[in-house]
Order: structure tokens, then C-alpha cells, then sequence
């Protein structure tokens, strides 16, 4: 629940205009870049400290999310150019929701044990269309 407060009051505040403006670089930042994270956090976790591949993947799931809560206060005190504010915003915000969703699907992979990669593949997917069908409900219902 207090994940979807942060999201909710992240997405808030971005606007329209500064998303179309970073388009190209959030989407690189919320595939690759969280893929990366997440497979190179996932390789340290399992080779330095000796965690089974399952439990790193979920520490590694676990730490690539950025939210907004961390990203807006650095973007308040540093100061960028405004496309790379827009930038670091937009994946603050859809970086955290999608981790969010990874971590879950992870943590039922570890508690299930080992019934694959499909099926962790289908929890994700399952649930990230759910909240996707729900989002556009309750947009559809306020419209």
C-alpha cells in the first residue's frame, strides 16, 4: 500500500510534456538498465556472498527499483538539465512499479521453490496486466 502512495504521488507530479521530451532514454532506463541491474546485482549477491541463484535474483529484483522518493529530492538539490530531470523522473516513477511487480514474482519463485522460469514469467506477466487493466478502469471510470 505504501508503495502505491509513493507511486501515486510521483506520477503526480510529472507532466505530460516532460515524458514525451524522454521518451527513448526512460524506455532504455526502465528495460536495459533495470535488466542490467538486476543481472549484475543478482551476479554479486550469488558469487560474493554465496546466495543460491533464486534468493539473488530476488535481492537483485529487489534493488532495482529508484522511485521517486529518491530520485525528486536529488533532482531538487542537484542541479541538471531539465531533459535529464524529465528523464530520471519518469523512470523514477515506472522503474518502481515494475520492480515492484518483479520483487513479488521473485519472492513467490523463492517460497514456491523451483518450478521455472516460466512460470515466474507468467506471474509477471500476470499481474503486471492486471494492474494495467485495473489502472485503465479506474481511469475510464474517472474520465
Amino acid at each position: 500500500m505504501s508503495v502505491a502512495i509513493i507511486v501515486f504521488e510521483g506520477a503526480f507530479h510529472l507532466r505530460v510534456d516532460r515524458i514525451r521530451s524522454a521518451q527513448r532514454e526512460t524506455l532504455r532506463l526502465i528495460t536495459f538498465g533495470a535488466f542490467g541491474s538486476l543481472v549484475g546485482t543478482a551476479l554479486v549477491v550469488h558469487y560474493v556472498l554465496g546466495a543460491p541463484w533464486d534468493v539473488a535474483f530476488l535481492i537483485g529484483a529487489l534493488l532495482i527499483a529508484t522511485g521517486p522518493t529518491v530520485i525528486t529530492p536529488i533532482m531538487n538539490v542537484v542541479p541538471v538539465r531539465e531533459h535529464v530531470a524529465s528523464t530520471l523522473e519518469t523512470e523514477g516513477v515506472v522503474n518502481d512499479v515494475t520492480a515492484a511487480i518483479l520483487a513479488i514474482g521473485m519472492f513467490e519463485s523463492v517460497v514456491r521453490g523451483s518450478q521455472g522460469l516460466p512460470t515466474l514469467v507468467r506471474e509477471f506477466a500476470v499481474r503486471f496486466g492486471l494492474g494495467i487493466l485495473t489502472g485503465a478502469t479506474v481511469a475510464g471510470v474517472l474520465w
